[in-house]
């Protein structure tokens, strides 16, 4: 895509955040939970990439995403996601450094909000404390945008869910996100737009 910036999304599990992590190459935790912020990121289509055109078909920005855990109490998904969502409101072009042009904030359009729910015994349970994941049958992350469609959607763990249960982790998913995105420290960190 010559007219579009690049985004890429690392993660790392350090060694200090959990006895279950350790030092090395990425996991497939540590690539999976990349993998689903990015996609929250890129679907929700909260980032113009467009607008990351420098040079139509020379230049484009490249928005790194690194994030690193440093506390493990569960629910990193969620966690990882909201950290990256701040980040990217709180982060600008550095034009100026590169003279072309003045420092911009990122073209960012909305705020996807990921909510993870864990399925114990049949019953959903949202934002799973590090014990509750250890014994769930199975997890949902749902991401959804401003206007409550589904920007992405990942499932772990080795249980089902049946179709009603993931119309009703959709449905949770939804009221959770928004209840979030009305929270004042929310606002604060991630600039209304």
């Amino acid at each position: 895509t010559p007219n579009s910036g690049v985004i890429i999304t690392n993660l790392e599990l350090r060694p200090g955040a959990s006895p279950y992590f350790e030092i090395g190459p990425p996991t497939e935790d540590a690539i999976e939970l990349a993998r689903v912020v990015d996609r929250g990121i890129r679907e929700s289509k909260c980032i113009d990439l467009h607008k990351l055109c420098i040079t139509p078909g020379e230049q484009v920005w490249i928005l790194f995403i690194d994030i690193h855990v440093i506390d493990d109490c569960g629910n990193i998904m969620d966690a990882s996601s909201l950290g990256a969502i701040a980040a990217l409101f709180n982060a600008k072009i550095p034009a100026e450094r590169y003279n072309i042009g003045t420092d911009e904030p990122l073209p960012l359009r909305g705020v996807p909000i990921a909510i993870t729910l864990a399925d114990v015994g049949g019953k959903l349970l949202v934002d799973p404390a590090h014990e509750e994941s250890q014994v769930a049958d199975s997890q949902i992350t749902i991401i959804t945008n401003n206007d409550g469609s589904i920007a992405g959607m990942q499932k772990s763990g080795t249980g089902i869910l049946t179709p009603e249960q993931l119309k009703e982790a959709v449905s949770i998913a939804k009221r959770k996100a928004q209840e979030v995105r009305e929270r004042e420290s929310v606002r604060k960190a991630f600039l209304t737009v």
